[in-house]
């Protein structure tokens, strides 16, 4: 996931660079057995195909034009906080003077998706983002319907909004 300016800038060069590397790999790929050469531009594309997601993904966060999400589960929420603060335009310095932390701090929780954060940490920042967040657990014994029985095999979700 895209987490800076630079970051960003930077997967920009290189959606560029790998654009020019497909459009050229027919010619450099010459000579190559056809598996092989199949392959590589299998790859190359699978690359630019990723990079252009994470690029459109950091746009429209710092754009927002996304405003809801939903977690199938609880590690998941460590890369939602790093997307609120973007879709926030927030760098991590400036959430960092919100919660009287420093950005090193902010950096760190973020590089481990806020794994190494008390979950204290994680609601400052979330209070800090105004971010919503909830949290449905189903707990108990598994109901008796088919219907039921879906809902109940489906893993506790949280939902988080802006």
């Amino acid at each position: 996931m895209i987490g800076s300016q630079r970051e960003y800038e930077t997967r920009q060069a290189f959606v560029k660079g790998m654009e020019q590397a497909v459009a050229d790999a027919d010619h450099d790929l010459a000579g190559q057995h056809p598996l092989l050469a199949a392959a590589m531009r299998q790859g190359q594309c699978s690359l630019l195909e990723e990079a252009r997601e994470e690029v459109a993904e950091y746009e429209a966060l710092r754009d927002g034009r996304l405003q809801r999400v939903r977690l199938a589960a609880l590690p998941e929420l460590g890369g939602q906080l790093q997307r609120a603060r973007l879709a926030a335009g927030l760098t991590r310095a400036m959430l960092a003077r919100r919660l009287g932390w420093t950005a090193e701090q902010v950096a760190f929780y973020e590089s481990t998706d806020y794994r190494a954060a008390p979950l204290a940490h994680c609601q400052a920042v979330l209070d800090a983002l105004t971010v919503k967040l909830s949290i449905e657990a189903l707990i108990g014994t598994p109901p008796a319907s088919a219907t039921e029985e879906r809902e109940a095999s489906s893993p506790a979700a949280a939902t988080i909004t802006g």
